[in-house]
C-alpha cells in the first residue's frame, strides 16, 4: 500500500510542477492515479509481490468514477448507468488477470460511447434554431 501512497504523491508533485510550468495541461491527481493503476496493473500481471489486486482496483475505481462524472453531464443518465454496471465487472477480470473480458468490456463501453455521442450530434444538430440569424 506504501508504494501507492508514495507514487500517487511523488507523480502528482511532479506534474504539478509541470503543470505549473505549463509544460502539460493535465489534472496532477488524475495522471497520478492513472499512472499509479497502471503500474499496478501491470505489475500484478507480471505476477510482482508488491501488486495487491485490491488497490488496484480501488484506484481503478476512482478513475472511473472521475470519468463517469466528468462526462456524464455530456451524455446523461442512461450512460452513467451504463458505464458504471460495465466497469465493476470490467474492474473485476482486470484485477483477477482475466484480459480479455476486462478488454471486452471496456470496448464495450467505448463503443456505447462512440454510440450515445452520435447520436448526441444528431439531437443538437436537429434542435439547431434555423431561424436563429436570420435577420
Amino acid at each position: 500500500m506504501i508504494y501507492y501512497i508514495v507514487s500517487i504523491i511523488g507523480l502528482t508533485l511532479g506534474f504539478n510542477i509541470l503543470l505549473k510550468s505549463k509544460i502539460i495541461y493535465v489534472c496532477p491527481i488524475c495522471a497520478a492515479v492513472v499512472i499509479t493503476w497502471m503500474t499496478g496493473l501491470l505489475g500484478l500481471y507480471l505476477n510482482q509481490i508488491w501488486a495487491n489486486p485490491l488497490t488496484i482496483a480501488i484506484l481503478l475505481g476512482m478513475s472511473a468514477g472521475a470519468l463517469v462524472e466528468k462526462f456524464g453531464i455530456r451524455y446523461g443518465l442512461l450512460w452513467k448507468l451504463l458505464m458504471v454496471l460495465l466497469t465493476l465487472p470490467a474492474i473485476y477480470y482486470l484485477v483477477d488477470k482475466n484480459l480479455a473480458p476486462g478488454a471486452g468490456l471496456i470496448f464495450i463501453m467505448v463503443i456505447i460511447t462512440i454510440i450515445m455521442n452520435r447520436n448526441q450530434k444528431l439531437i443538437s444538430s436537429h434542435s439547431k434554431d434555423l431561424f436563429k440569424e436570420c435577420c
